[in-house]
């Protein structure tokens, strides 16, 4: 059973997202309905690298770099299926993420997708 991380800023509609990759997901893979789980983990704030010391807001206060633009990140655990259901599973969840944001007028710099498969037994 894959499990579907969603990492982003929390938004109003993210059930919605959150349903949205899933059924993508175990559409690619050929899954039946309650067969992918997602979640999302809330991503507060995004900046990019190169601010100076002194530019770096105290803790607590407000940043005055300009914020990184949008990189949802969708991780997909689950076992080894073969790159072309891995690949298919990840452009399906791109593709999600890419619609629901269109629909809720959000401009995405990218979508960054990976397939995680869990560590071997010991």
């Amino acid at each position: 059973m894959p499990l579907v991380t969603v990492t982003a800023p929390t938004h109003p509609a993210q059930y919605r997202l959150l349903s949205a990759v899933a059924d993508a997901v175990a559409q690619a893979l050929a899954l039946g309905d309650g067969d992918v789980l997602a979640t999302w983990v809330a991503a507060s704030a995004v900046v990019a690298s190169g601010a100076s010391p002194e530019r770096r807001a105290p803790e607590g206060s407000a940043p005055d770099a300009a914020p990184a633009g949008a990189w949802p990140i969708v991780s997909l655990h689950g076992g080894d299926r073969g790159p072309v259901a891995v690949d298919a599973a990840c452009a399906a969840a791109e593709q999600a993420v890419r619609d629901w944001a269109h629909r809720n007028a959000i401009e995405l710099e990218g979508v960054w997708t990976e397939w995680l498969t869990p560590r071997p037994p010991r």
